[in-house]
């Protein structure tokens, strides 16, 4: 079994899946756009459905969230996330090799912000890897530990890196790499441009160091990211629960707490969430 065809208790495999909030992503290649429905429960069909592990004739996304990024660049703050439910007759998976999938048809189950969709598929991720477990190295290398200490590290471009487990470790040094943690105590690091690093628990610390990278935490934690690159970060209140905090480096999206205001984010500086705001850690 991998990871397009793990099924959640309703027999669906859930898809992470962002689009733009025109709604409206590349069609059927012949100059015809595709408009995505709104709102959970409503259905999703291709319209040129081709059952092979080929790009296209089919609705793109990443398994569970593996392969985040993955055949398509994404916002974590401007897109719109969804994760659809979708039957495993109706998923082709593995994509020119990769974790990525398409589908032919399926139902919109969620729809919301980045940290709330990860939130979403979190238990299912973690279930799939325990399950599945292996590794390896190398340019295009992936590597999946299933554990708790467990440390997972990839040495090469367009690596992906995921550990499974409390206090966990995952690096992938490389550009293009991907560094996905779920569970508490995590440690996700990608040194190398365009890069993405995510954990899925509390008490993470996640970072991405190079040009035009994303770091995102479905918890709590500390995160950072390199020249032009954007955070995430998630964090719990008791009047509406989880919420999610998001920002750019460049942009005034910092609490700054001696002067009171907000200020622009910088490159290579810890965050943490603080009174319901984004702030620099405390030394």
């Amino acid at each position: 079994m991998t990871f397009h065809e793990w099924t959640n208790e309703q027999g669906e495999v859930l898809i992470l899946r962002r689009i733009p909030k025109s709604r409206i992503t590349n069609g059927d290649g012949k100059g015809k756009d595709f408009v995505w429905p709104s709102g959970v429960g409503s259905v999703v069909e291709c319209p040129n459905w081709r059952p092979d592990s080929q790009c296209g004739g089919g609705l793109h996304g990443w398994p569970l969230g593996f392969g985040l990024g993955e055949g398509c660049d994404y916002d974590i703050i401007e897109d719109i996330w969804l994760v659809i439910g979708a039957t495993p007759e109706d998923v082709c998976g593995e994509l020119e090799g990769n974790a990525k999938c398409k589908f032919r048809v399926g139902v919109i189950r969620f729809e919301g912000t980045f940290g709330a969709a990860m939130e979403f598929v979190r238990s299912g991720f973690a279930a799939c890897v325990k399950a599945m477990s292996k590794e390896k190295n190398g340019d295009l290398g992936k590597s999946t530990v299933a554990g708790d200490d467990g440390k997972s590290t990839v040495a090469g471009n367009h690596g992906q890196s995921t550990v499974v487990g409390d206090w966990g470790r995952s690096t992938v040094a490389g550009d293009w790499g991907k560094s996905t943690v779920a569970g508490n105590h995590g440690q996700s690091t990608v040194a190398g441009n365009c890069g993405r690093s995510t954990v899925a628990g509390d008490y993470a610390t996640c970072e991405a160091l190079g040009v035009n990278c994303v770091a995102a935490i479905a918890g709590t934690g500390r995160v950072r990211v390199g020249e032009r690159g954007a955070v995430a970060v998630a964090y719990y209140t008791d009047v509406d629960g989880w919420r999610f905090l998001t920002g750019k480096v460049g942009e005034k999206c910092i609490w700054d707490e001696a002067t009171r205001q907000i200020v622009e984010a910088e490159a290579n500086v810890w965050y943490v969430v603080r009174d319901g705001k984004l702030a620099r850690e405390k030394l």
